[in-house]
């Protein structure tokens, strides 16, 4: 990496960026990925704009890198299908949307993309427990309306005993 090897630099900078093997840092992982991405790094650019777009959402400095990496993910390249994919699960620069990010990640990882392959079983994991919250919501509402009705019922009986007794009273 320190002899201006694009793919060490980049390799180097995704080290600092999970802590693997050396202490993580983030500004180190940046620093040596923007070396990698000046080479014309593409995957090294593709985590620049990720992280451009993670952080600022699309931007008009931004924009056309983003729609290159879509037609770039369409065309099947598949570390851009990755980004794409990895985008849409966790609403980066999109509205999340698990399927469109299963789709591209699917692609990536049938190509040997390892990353889209995790970056997919967390879609999957989240998927599942979305599913098991809104399960979950619905059967809390269900509960409360049902405790409403029930709640409702027993006025109306008690109101209809007491207008009973009251015209027992008035009938005696």
């Amino acid at each position: 990496a320190k002899k201006g090897n694009a793919e060490a630099e980049f390799k180097v900078g995704e080290m600092y960026e999970t802590g693997f093997g050396v202490k993580e840092d983030k500004a180190e992982a940046v620093k040596w990925i923007n070396k990698a991405a000046a080479q014309g790094h593409e995957t090294a650019g593709f985590k620049l704009l990720y992280w451009d777009i993670e952080k600022n959402g699309i931007t008009a400095a931004n924009k056309a890198k983003y729609e290159t990496l879509k037609k770039k993910a369409g065309d099947g390249n598949a570390q851009a299908q990755y980004y794409v994919g990895k985008m849409y699960g966790r609403g980066v620069g999109t509205k999340r949307n698990s399927a469109k990010a299963l789709e591209w990640l699917n692609k990536a990882a049938f190509v040997g993309v390892l990353e889209a392959e995790r970056e997919a079983t967390m879609v999957r994991e989240n998927q599942q427990r979305w599913a098991l919250e809104q399960k979950r919501k619905e059967e809390k509402k269900r509960a409360q309306l049902k405790a409403q009705q029930e709640k409702e019922r027993a006025a109306k009986q008690e109101e209809q005993r007491k207008l009973k007794a009251k015209k027992e009273a008035e009938a005696k």
